[in-house]
């Protein structure tokens, strides 16, 4: 669908905003379509960027395929008035800097040519518990969760651990708001 109106709940817009707080990318035109910004996220994970497509109404770009020792990556793109659409609900959730490339994207955005574009709403704007979506599509893209191991003179002893990095603060920082308001989980963050 490359146009008409794309309904998404508020726990959608959440997750899609978590992820592209860590995987997305908000961009200005390129020089051979300079009026139109785009979205763009690209991931390994096809089963993560296939539940975009679709909520989104997307195509799925291959590109590594072939590449050794590489596992192929897919990317779903996003541009135009559809990217205008779509932003304005992700804005108000993202953190500054991703604030940042929205704005500074959406000030190359002139409708020159009437392009089908899609319209996208949030069809249950009240919806409580919308941290944990967002939390859940932040840490799909940016956490990594693993099991620690070591070896004492009692034997062998291991723990379940996760980690999230970032050179946001300010992400990092309502990352760890959440983990402990949400779930009470007290985390230290490390520079």
């Amino acid at each position: 669908m490359r146009s008409g109106k794309v309904l998404l709940t508020r726990y959608e817009i959440n997750w899609l905003a978590g992820l592209l707080e860590a995987e997305g990318c908000f961009m200005a035109g390129t020089p051979s379509q300079p009026r139109t910004p785009r979205m763009y996220i690209g991931m390994t994970d096809y089963d993560i960027i296939e539940r975009v497509a679709a909520m989104l109404h997307s195509s799925i770009k291959h590109f590594r395929i072939d590449a050794e020792g590489l596992k192929p990556q897919y990317s779903i793109q996003v541009g135009g008035g559809s990217f205008v659409s779509l932003t304005a609900l992700l804005r108000p959730l993202m953190g500054q800097r991703r604030q940042d490339q929205i704005e500074r994207a959406l000030s190359c955005y002139a409708k020159a040519i009437a392009y089908p574009s899609r319209a996208f709403e949030v069809i249950d704007p009240d919806s409580e518990g919308c941290e944990r979506h967002w939390l859940a599509g932040y840490l799909e893209g940016e956490g990594h969760f693993g099991l620690q191991q070591f070896s004492t003179r009692s034997g062998p002893y291991a723990y379940a651990h996760f980690e999230v990095c970032s050179t946001d603060r300010d992400v990092i920082e309502h990352v760890k708001s959440l983990l402990h308001d949400l779930y009470a989980i007290d985390l230290n963050i490390q520079i």
